[in-house]
């Protein structure tokens, strides 16, 4: 774990003021960390987490929970949009853009 998160309850959350730098370290931590044969340095923010399996739809509930300890709130599933999840950097502008009017659109695929 970086130090751009805090340990709660034997779970990481983000620090309020985290940027998104390091919203997208800890996602990229927690997809190295579900794949023990993956070289980090090739994990990039646009790498295709769905279509290289690195992220399986066993892991979706996973990340979905783990996006929501990050966000320090709930995420509506009902607003998820097909994409979300395609990459980091999908990721992190899907659920942690500032202009919360983007927050599941899945607009940025």
């Amino acid at each position: 774990m970086s130090e751009c998160t805090e340990r709660s309850e034997g779970r990481e959350r983000m620090p309020s003021r985290a940027s998104m730098t390091d919203i997208r370290a800890a996602l990229r931590e927690w997809v190295v960390a579900r794949n023990p044969g993956l070289d980090p340095e090739t994990l990039t923010e646009h790498t295709p987490l769905i279509s290289s399996r690195l992220v399986t739809s066993l892991h979706i509930v996973e990340l979905l929970l783990f996006i929501e300890e990050l966000r320090a709130a709930p995420v509506d599933p009902r607003s998820l949009a097909p994409g979300a999840f395609a990459d980091i950097g999908t990721i992190a502008q899907a659920f942690f853009a500032p202009d919360e009017t983007h927050a599941t659109s899945g607009a940025h695929s």
